[in-house]
């Protein structure tokens, strides 16, 4: 898992780059830079930030992304009967009769979530499909985190400018456009979650049968 998330280091840094970029076009760094290199300043500042960004996404804890990205302490796991249902390539039957104890009517929802990462993901973890599903997981995870953080800053700085402690505030277009962005991550999020349950249970039950 930490190689996995090393490998992600340099794609959470590009694409968090790249969605700084039009902030600093909505905004007029020239007071604040006080520079005739402003355009070089700027390209420095979002490189700053967006590895602040990274590094600071990184503190938080597993368990607390899962709650940020699902707004539960539920996990994608607990509801892997649910998920399967919508799902063409699964048979509930006999996922039941692989997995009583996640897919059957009597499964014990409290212990779905560690059943189905110890008996379903963890045996084809490894398998390529699987492997890249919980690659994009991390990726769209980490990145909605280091968003929702830089979220955070920006109501720090609005906070700080209504006490006067500050000048400084970010306009209504990035406001807007930062909020889009984290609507948009947080959905990818939940989505790549999703599908990395779907994934590993087909290909478990596969190389069941």
């Amino acid at each position: 898992m930490s190689d996995l998330k090393t490998e992600n280091l340099p794609i959470l840094g590009g694409v968090i780059f790249c969605a700084f970029v039009p902030i600093f076009l909505f905004e007029d760094w020239s007071e604040i830079l006080n520079s005739e290199i402003v355009p070089l300043l700027e390209v420095g500042l979002i490189a700053l930030v967006s590895a602040l960004s990274v590094i600071f996404s990184n503190l938080v804890g597993r368990e607390l992304k899962f709650l940020l990205v699902f707004w539960s302490r539920r996990k994608p796991a607990y509801h892997s009967k649910k998920l399967c249902l919508s799902d063409s390539r699964l048979d509930l039957g006999k996922l039941a009769e692989r997995w009583p104890e996640v897919f059957s009517e009597q499964n014990d929802l409290d212990v779905t979530e560690s059943i189905w990462y110890s008996k379903v993901y963890y045996p084809v973890r490894d398998n390529p499909a699987v492997k890249s599903a919980n690659k994009m997981f991390l990726v769209t995870r980490d990145l909605y985190i280091s968003w929702l953080i830089f979220i955070v800053a920006i109501l720090v700085t609005f906070v700080l400018r209504k006490i006067g402690f500050i000048d400084f505030s970010f306009s209504t277009e990035t406001v807007s456009y930062s909020l889009v962005v984290l609507m948009i991550l947080n959905l990818t999020a939940r989505n790549t979650g999703k599908n990395l349950v779907l994934n590993s249970v087909a290909i478990a039950i596969n190389e069941a049968i």
